[in-house]
């Protein structure tokens, strides 16, 4: 169980079906949800709280290896993040709360707070039925390209976690990613981003309780995998945890953001979630260009005294 307020407990496997309790009924945030929370959990430091019935949590942040605060809920918000600013500058930190949902800031009073948007933070949300076709203007360098790539020899499959065999492939996609991608991007951009995602892909494999959760698309080209998106399912949302395509085939990632699209929409699932863009440029570029419908919006909350 979640502990009270000021009292943390550290995040572990069996804290699921608590997390969601507060979460659920909200659009799925990708930073409280839980598979996220345990699979980005790198240095074993994510710790829990609940506050009036809001999910508190700390972790370390990817880009800048800080302690960051947050939270998550609308119960009695204005008293929620006094307590937990208060709470923060004691423990000798920035009196700041960061990756805050937009829903949870909503009833803020104006002069008590001050409310900055991170846009770094703000999670991609697409429309499985605009991507699944790519009709229209907007999509027809998109569409080409999907088009072009329809010549290969492909394979389009939904990919069992559990199997050492699936295991194996994906890693040596993420591999043959890895090695491209060093010919086309400083990785020096995000390298700390890099490690950690290294370590959230390798974690998947250890904890086979994660695998019932989630769906695996995969790609195959001449029998070889050459990109897959992993994600769950949330309400009327696809969450995506890790999506990887190999730079060796043009068209690559629009077969396969098109082709998951489809399968989404023929199974009732509305949106796609594909997280954030960290402040990378040419990560930004790259989710643009399949034009979201609208961003899962996150704050940095301050004192506005």
């Amino acid at each position: 169980m979640i502990p009270l307020f000021p009292f943390f407990k550290k995040l572990e496997l069996s804290d699921r079906k608590d997390v969601e309790s507060l979460t659920s009924g909200y659009p799925p945030y990708s930073d409280f949800n839980f598979t996220s929370l345990w699979l980005w959990n790198s240095k074993g430091d994510t710790i829990l709280s609940n506050l009036k019935g809001n999910l508190v949590t700390r972790f370390t942040d990817i880009r800048t290896d800080e302690a960051v605060y947050s939270f998550h809920g609308t119960s009695e918000c204005n008293s929620t993040i006094s307590e937990l600013l208060e709470y923060v500058g004691k423990q000798g930190l920035k009196p700041e709360l960061k990756l805050v949902p937009e829903v949870s800031t909503r009833e803020l009073i104006e002069d008590k707070f001050r409310v900055v948007e991170d846009r770094d933070s703000f999670d991609y949300v697409f429309c499985t039925k605009e991507v699944s076709t790519m009709n229209g203007a907007k999509f027809e360098r998109l569409r080409s390209k999907a088009r072009l790539f329809e010549k290969n020899d492909l394979e389009f499959l939904n990919l069992d976690l559990a199997d050492k065999c699936n295991q194996d492939k994906l890693l040596s996609c993420v591999e043959s990613w890895r090695d491209a991608r060093k010919n086309y991007v400083a990785v020096t951009e995000n390298n700390g981003c890099l490690l950690a995602e290294d370590y959230a892909f390798g974690r998947l494999f250890c904890f086979a309780d994660l695998f019932q959760r989630l769906t695996c698309y995969g790609l195959f080209v001449d029998s070889v995998l050459a990109g897959f998106i992993i994600g769950e399912i949330s309400n009327d949302y696809f969450l995506c945890h890790f999506h990887k395509t190999n730079y060796r085939y043009s068209g690559t990632n629009e077969f396969l953001f098109k082709q998951t699209a489809r399968s989404l929409r023929e199974a009732g699932i509305y949106y796609i979630n594909d997280q954030e863009d960290l402040g990378l440029q040419g990560l930004r570029f790259a989710k643009s260009r399949y034009r979201p419908v609208h961003f899962l919006k996150k704050f940095t909350v301050r004192s506005g005294k």
